[in-house]
C-alpha cells in the first residue's frame, strides 16, 4: 500500500467521523424522538386495548343473543300460562268485563256546523268538544273539555265486583269521522260481555244544534248487573278550563247548576267550594261557565244525586265539578236510559228554545221582575246585535256597561 492510498483512507475516515459528530442529535432532539416513540407505543397499546374491549363486547353480545334466544324458546311454552294468570287476575277484579280491561284507545269524531265532538273507546265517553263559532280570548279554538280532564261512566256491581265503565274499553264499528249535513247521525260505543250482552252508549248529533241525544242501552244486562238494585249511578267529573282573560271575574260566574224535577233551578256557590245532596228527582245538572255550559239532561228524571265543586285560585283550571246521579233501573233484559247533553253558549234565545229553564243559568235578576224585564228586552237584544259584529264577549260587556251608565 503506497503512501497516497494510506492518506486517502485516513481522509475518508476523518470525513466520516466528522460528519457523524456534526450530525449527532442534541439532547432535546433525543428527548423528542423518545417522546414520539413513547407516543406511538401508547397509541398501539390503546388500540390493542380497544380491540380487546370490542372483541369482549362482541363476544358478550353474541352470548346475550344466544341467551335471549334460549330464554325466548324456553318462555314460549309458558306464554299461555302467563296470559291465563293475567286473565284470571282481571276476571277477579272485573268479572265478565275482564276482556274489556285491556285495549288500545281509538278516537272517533262526529260534528255538525256548530260543534265537533271527539269520542274515545276508553270509557266510550266524550273526550273533547270544540265549539266551532267561538274562540278564546287569545283567538284559540274554544274547547269545553279535553283529554283526561273528564270522567264519565256507569258504576254498578256484578258478582260482588265494583265496575266503573270509565276504566274499560268500548268498541265501535262506525266510521271514525262523521259529518252531519241535513239529517241526524249517530256513533255507537259498546262495552261487550258477548254478542248478546253489552252496554251501548249511543250519541246522536243533529244539524244546527248544540243538543245531542245520549242513550244508554242495556242489552242482556239483567243477568250481569246485581239484581237487588233499583238504580245505577252515573259518575260525571270535569275540570273546567278558563276561556276568558279575567280569571277572577270568570271564576265568579262559573258554578254548578241543577234543576229539580218540575221544580226550581238552584246552584252551588260561585265563590267557594260547595256541595249538596239532592234527595229528590232531578231534571238536569249543568257545569256552567261564564259564557258556555255543559248540561246533562234526563229525558224523564234522575232519581237522586249529589253534587260537589272545588274552586281553584290559580293553575290551569277554574273549578272541579263532580256529580253522582242515580239512573232508574228496572232490571229488564233490554232497557234504554235516555238522556240529552247540551254543549254550547249561554245565549238566552238558544237556551229558551229547549223549554227546560236552562236560561235560568244566566244572571238576569230572576228574583226582581223589573231587572229581569230590562235584561230580557233591552240588554240581551243589544248584546245579540253587538255579537254579530264583535267576537270578543269581554268587549261586548264593556260596551253594554258604558251604554247602561249613559242611560241610567
Amino acid at each position: 500500500m503506497d503512501r497516497n492510498t494510506i492518506i486517502g483512507i485516513v481522509m475518508i475516515l476523518v470525513v466520516i467521523i466528522g460528519f457523524s459528530i456534526i450530525n449527532q442529535p442534541s439532547e432535546e432532539e433525543l428527548a423528542e424522538a423518545q417522546r414520539k416513540r413513547d407516543s406511538i407505543e401508547a397509541v398501539q397499546q390503546k388500540n390493542a386495548a380497544k380491540r380487546a374491549i370490542e372483541d369482549e363486547e362482541r363476544r358478550k353480545l353474541e352470548q346475550a343473543e344466544k341467551d335471549s334466544m334460549a330464554t325466548l324458546l324456553s318462555d314460549t311454552s309458558s306464554i299461555v300460562a302467563n296470559d291465563s294468570i293475567v286473565h284470571s287476575r282481571l276476571a277477579g277484579k272485573y268479572g265478565v268485563f275482564a276482556d274489556a280491561a285491556n285495549g288500545e284507545e281509538e278516537l272517533f269524531t262526529i260534528e255538525n256546523n256548530l260543534l265537533k265532538a271527539t269520542l274515545t273507546t276508553k270509557g266510550g265517553k266524550l273526550k273533547r268538544v270544540e265549539l266551532k263559532n267561538y274562540k278564546t280570548f287569545d283567538s284559540l279554538p274554544l274547547v269545553l273539555f279535553d283529554g283526561d280532564s273528564t270522567v264519565f261512566g256507569l258504576k254498578f256491581f256484578t258478582e260482588n265486583k265494583g265496575i266503573h265503565t270509565n276504566d274499560l274499553f268500548f268498541t265501535s264499528s262506525d266510521a271514525q269521522n262523521i259529518v252531519i249535513d241535513e239529517s241526524p247521525k249517530s256513533i255507537s260505543m259498546k262495552l261487550m260481555v258477548d254478542e248478546s250482552k253489552y252496554i251501548e252508549y249511543q250519541y246522536t248529533v243533529h244539524p244546527d244544534d248544540y243538543m245531542i241525544d245520549f242513550n244508554v242501552n242495556l242489552v242482556g244486562m239483567d243477568d250481569v248487573i246485581s239484581k237487588n238494585i233499583s238504580y245505577i249511578d252515573l259518575d260525571w267529573k270535569m275540570y273546567v278550563r278558563p276561556q276568558e282573560k279575567g280569571r277572577i271575574n270568570e271564576n265568579n260566574f262559573t258554578s254548578l247548576f241543577y234543576k229539580y224535577y218540575e221544580d226550581d233551578v238552584d246552584q252551588l256557590s260561585e265563590r267557594s267550594d260547595d256541595e249538596e245532596e239532592l234527595k229528590t228527582s232531578i231534571k238536569w245538572v249543568a257545569y256552567k261557565q261564564q259564557f258556555f255550559s255543559t248540561v246533562l239532561i234526563a229525558n224523564d228524571a234522575f232519581t237522586n244525586g249529589s253534587v260537589h265543586q272545588t274552586k281553584f285560585e290559580t293553575g290551569d283550571y277554574l273549578k272541579y265539578f263532580e256529580s253522582t246521579l242515580a239512573l232508574n233501573y228496572k232490571g229488564m233484559q233490554n232497557e234504554t236510559l235516555p238522556m240529552r247533553i247540551y254543549m254550547g253558549p249561554n245565549r238566552y234565545n238558544t237556551l229558551t228554545k229547549y223549554n227546560l229553564e236552562l236560561e235560568h243559568m244566566i244572571p238576569l235578576g230572576w228574583g226582581f221582575f223589573l231587572l229581569q224585564w230590562i235584561n230580557r228586552f233591552a240588554v240581551i237584544p243589544v248584546f245579540n246585535f253587538l255579537e254579530g259584529f264583535i267576537g270578543n264577549y269581554g268587549i261586548i260587556i264593556l260596551i253594554l256597561t258604558i251604554l247602561l251608565k249613559l242611560v241610567l
